[in-house]
């Protein structure tokens, strides 16, 4: 009983801390104790009283208000491995920035919280840029406006850092100043970092695919006088919302960002974890409807209208597929022993952290599985070679396309297994595989896919290649389990065989 009560009282505190959290005028944040709930549940989660000494009393009210959001939300490696001191030191400074920067007092509570507090902005290690670039910044943007202040902060940023290409961890801000370079995702967190030292809200956008070209790009948007804006990050323009991607932008698929912890702003939400909310900004640089699906009976008459996003269409078709469990990786990789189980050492996503691991098989198995599927009206995940002999015109793949040998003088003798070995091939590009043309006897002659180039590529949006082609230059299918027989199934028991990083099945996808 006396548990029941401290964690009401804590509740009902932490409702009352946080409406005295808020700036003038601003609205009630927290008018359910949200976030005090979720710190609670952190606190038990941990289970470990020592990574929250710091709750004892020995804060102010506004200091503790800001360290309970932080600990309510951060990763829990980040409570384990900085000390409280550290998020403390973060916390003081931006509180003081709150209170010296002219614009501080105009920051809504939510924006302040979800966008200035938090140190982390990407998956790079946390430093003491915090109380480094509000020393260095906080001269050079006196007396200046809030739009010119974000100008300003980014020439500086550009003065330190200059892009280089890289394909490693996000490094800090502090260790990006010191190397004096970063790709896209390092110069926005870089930039995001700076703007939040000076009290300015802003965090780090990204498109994972541009509409015109196979590549990704991360960018700052900054939170000016009531509107976010965009900046190209250590990329100075005499304007706001002005940048090389302006074009691009207008005609992405997506565009979207992080907000620390549980967010509830105007934009769509995409999902949400229990360290950040996935926000949805496309509608800041390019034209967005929403879809509607009108579903009718065999008369014609309307049985249900309703309004989707993507994850809630998905919930509602298909949440009963574990996408996790369900599904298998099999590979057609020739110069390795077939029927085994093969991991490849930091081939993963960021999303997951987990090295992909697939199942070796033979090209005639491959067909089988693809075949069943297809059958059952099951699409799959599918990764080729896609430039070798394409004719792109008119969507085939065929290694008749092109008579490579004639028109040099020489003969290509290598086979797959060859081609893989010296890095000649290797799955470059992933598409859907929806179709096979069986002949009498149910043996495939050949196969259809559906890529990402748009309509106007290929045979309306697909190709289609030769069953030839397809033993040549497959490599990557992902599968349900369910089509795969018991012996074949067997092998995931064992454990995988680990290959290095620069195995040739490594080469990224486009």
């Amino acid at each position: 009983m006396k548990k029941q009560i401290t964690a009401i009282l804590a509740v009902v505190l932490g409702v009352v801390a946080y409406n005295l959290f808020l700036t003038p005028g601003a609205e009630n944040f927290d008018p359910k104790g949200k976030i005090a709930r979720d710190f609670e549940r952190r606190r038990h989660i941990v289970n470990n009283e020592k990574y929250f000494q710091f709750f004892d009393g020995r804060m102010s009210s506004e200091q503790e208000q800001a360290m309970q959001f932080l600990y309510a939300y951060m990763p829990l490696p980040d409570i384990a491995d900085y000390p409280a001191e550290y998020h403390l030191q973060n916390v003081d400074y931006a509180l003081k920035a709150r209170a010296e920067m002219p614009w501080g007092k105009s920051v809504p509570t939510r924006e302040f919280l979800h966008f200035v507090l938090p140190v982390r902005v990407n998956n790079e290690n946390m430093d003491t840029s915090r109380a480094v670039f509000y020393n260095e910044l906080k001269e050079r943007v006196k007396g200046l406006s809030m739009h010119d202040a974000v100008l300003e902060v980014n020439h500086w940023c550009h003065e330190k850092v200059t892009y280089t290409p890289s394909d490693i961890r996000t490094s800090s801000p502090l260790a990006t100043v010191r190397t004096a370079y970063g790709r896209c995702g390092e110069e926005s967190t870089f930039t995001v970092a700076a703007l939040r030292a000076v009290g300015i809200p802003a965090r780090q956008v990204y498109t994972p695919r541009w509409a015109h070209t196979d590549n990704n790009h991360a960018w700052v948007e900054a939170w000016v006088d009531g509107e976010w804006h965009f900046l190209g990050a250590c990329e100075p323009e005499p304007v706001l919302d002005l940048a090389w991607f302006n074009a691009p932008a207008s005609r992405g698929m997506l565009m979207h960002t992080n907000a620390f912890g549980s967010y509830d702003g105007p934009e769509e939400v995409l999902s949400v974890t229990p360290c950040f909310t996935e926000i949805n900004v496309t509608s800041n640089y390019a034209p967005v409807a929403t879809t509607e699906i009108k579903v009718t009976d065999k008369e014609g008459n309307p049985v249900e209208t309703k309004r989707y996003t993507p994850q809630s269409f998905y919930a509602e078709y298909f949440g009963d597929i574990d996408l996790e469990k369900d599904f298998v990786m099999v590979m057609n990789d020739p110069s390795r022993e077939y029927y085994k189980v093969y991991e490849i050492e930091y081939d993963r996503h960021v999303y997951d952290g987990d090295n992909w691991v697939y199942l070796n098989l033979p090209i005639e198995e491959v067909e089988k599985l693809a075949i069943a599927s297809i059958k059952d009206n099951t699409a799959m995940y599918f990764s080729c070679d896609v430039g070798k002999f394409l004719d792109s015109k008119r969507g085939t793949l065929d290694i008749k396309n092109y008579n490579y040998g004639e028109l040099f003088g020489i003969e290509f003798g290598m086979d797959k297994r060859e081609r893989v070995m010296t890095f000649d091939s290797g799955s470059s590009h992933a598409m859907t595989l929806k179709a096979v043309d069986l002949d009498k006897e149910g043996n495939p002659v050949k196969w259809q896919v559906e890529n990402s180039w748009g309509a106007s590529s290929g045979f309306h949006g697909t190709l289609i290649m030769t069953d030839e082609w397809f033993n040549e230059y497959m490599f990557r299918l992902v599968v349900d389990k369910k089509y795969i027989p018991a012996n074949i199934l067997k092998v995931l028991d064992e454990k995988p065989t680990m290959l290095p990083a620069w195995d040739p099945m490594f080469m990224p996808e486009e």
